[in-house]
């Protein structure tokens, strides 16, 4: 059980948006390391004194969650409308709210010995992707300098903004970029970015804008 544990951690570990798998208490019984980054800025969202159960600063927003992660744990009672839903907790920093799902889990005790039968789903909307230029690369074919430009496209950069941290000028980025629609097979800005962040590149690290 203890090598399905670490297993499933390190799998998890590798995804951008925080995973949160609990029991109907919301006792947390995993949790990634994206969600840990969260909880640990105590921002809205963290742990209670005791470091176990997900607490909500916001008194509206803390009971909507136990209501959602409740409803979610009796996802068995046919008359359960509320198997799964969505919210936004609000920040006392007045940052934008942190986006968060809940969804129901299959019965499963890959966690620990007492079952996890929810999972929260949180991301924090001020995180900037940073991408390995290099996975970019050997993913879609591209050349160090295209690859580069479409990391830092990723990363929010408008086209001006990137190609001044790569060191070239606006028009031979532009240009670049042309090539990089013609490998990747896209069409515009928006859908290379689309495309980056639903391929495995995804799964580089994070950084705090």
């Amino acid at each position: 059980m203890a090598h399905r544990q670490k297993l499933a951690q390190c799998v998890l570990d590798h995804f951008a948006i925080g995973v949160i798998l609990v029991d109907k208490g919301a006792k947390v019984l995993l949790m990634n390391g994206a969600a840990r980054d969260i909880v640990e800025r105590d921002d809205g969202l963290a742990l209670d004194h005791g470091g176990s159960c997900l607490r909500v600063q916001s008194p509206a927003a803390a009971r909507k969650l136990k209501e959602f992660i409740a409803a979610a744990a009796e996802k068995g009672n046919p008359g359960n409308p509320l198997s799964e839903a969505a919210m936004a907790v609000p920040r006392p920093s007045l940052k934008p709210p942190y986006p968060l799902y809940v969804s129901p889990l299959p019965e499963c005790s890959i966690c620990s010995a007492r079952k996890a039968s929810v999972a929260v789903f949180v991301s924090d909307p001020c995180r900037r992707h940073g991408l390995s230029a290099d996975m970019i690369s050997r993913l879609y074919g591209l050349a160090p300098a295209e690859a580069r430009l479409v990391a830092a496209l990723v990363a929010g950069r408008t086209l001006k903004e990137a190609a001044a941290e790569i060191g070239t000028t606006e028009g031979t980025a532009r240009t670049t970029l042309k090539r990089v629609f013609a490998k990747t097979g896209t069409h515009s800005q928006t859908d290379l970015i689309r495309r980056v962040l639903t391929g495995p590149a995804a799964l580089a690290g994070w950084t705090a804008d």
